[in-house]
C-alpha cells in the first residue's frame, strides 16, 4: 500500500539519527515512510537501517544523492541532487522534506496529512526552533563528529522534545515572527 506522506530526510554530517528515527517511532498516525539521501551512507546506512528497524521505522532506503551523470561522479552532489534523489524514491501522495538534526513532535505526521487534506496545492514550511546551549562543548562528542559512521554526535540524550531541553538548561528560540513570512499560492 502506498503511504500517504514521503519524508525525505537530507544530510551530510556526522550524527542527526538519533534526534529524526525516535520523533518518527512516537508518530501518532504511522501513514509514511522514509528516504534518508545521506552524503555518509557507505559509512553508515547499515547502522541507521538496522537501528529503524529496531524502532519499527518504515525506512525505503538510505542512499547519497546520485550524480546527473557519470562525469560528475567524484563530486560533491549539493543539496538540488539529494532533493531530486529523495524525489525520486518517494511515492506518498504528499512529500515532507527533512534536514540535518531534526526534532518531530508526535503528530507530525498527522498533522501534516490535515493540513494536506484542507490544502492539497499548498506548500508548508515549518517554523525553525533554534537549540543553543553556553557550553556545546559539554555535549557534542568530538569522535563522534570527525566519525562519518556516526548516528549521534551528542555526549546526553538529545532525541526527546525541545521542551526537555528547556529543562536542562538550554536556550530554545523560533525565528522572530517577522522573519517568517507566509505565502498563499495563487494557483
Amino acid at each position: 500500500k502506498k503511504p500517504a506522506l514521503s519524508i525525505v530526510y537530507l544530510t551530510k554530517r556526522p550524527g542527526g539519527y538519533d534526534m529524526l528515527f525516535q520523533s518518527l517511532a512516537k508518530q501518532t498516525v504511522k501513514d509514511y515512510e522514509l528516504i534518508c539521501v545521506d552524503e555518509l551512507a557507505p559509512w553508515r546506512s547499515t547502522k541507521a537501517k538496522a537501528y529503524a528497524k529496531e524502532l519499527g521505522i518504515p525506512l525505503v532506503d538510505v542512499v547519497p544523492s546520485k550524480p546527473k551523470d557519470e562525469k560528475l561522479a567524484s563530486t560533491k552532489y549539493g543539496i538540488a541532487k539529494a532533493l531530486n534523489t529523495g524525489l525520486m524514491l518517494a511515492s506518498g501522495s504528499f512529500v515532507a522534506i527533512a534536514m540535518d538534526f531534526i526534532w518531530l513532535p508526535p503528530n507530525f505526521v498527522e498533522r501534516t496529512l490535515e493540513f494536506y487534506k484542507e490544502h492539497p496545492k499548498s506548500f508548508l514550511a515549518y517554523p525553525e526552533l533554534i537549540f543553543s546551549d553556553k557550553d556545546l562543548n559539554a555535549v557534542l562528542n568530538n569522535d563522534h563528529m570527525s566519525d562519518s559512521s556516526s548516528l549521534t554526535i551528542f555526549k546526553e540524550d538529545m532525541r526527546a522534545a525541545p521542551s526537555t531541553l528547556e529543562e536542562k538548561g538550554w536556550t530554545v528560540s523560533a525565528k522572530k515572527p517577522e522573519d517568517v513570512v507566509n505565502r498563499k499560492p495563487g494557483f
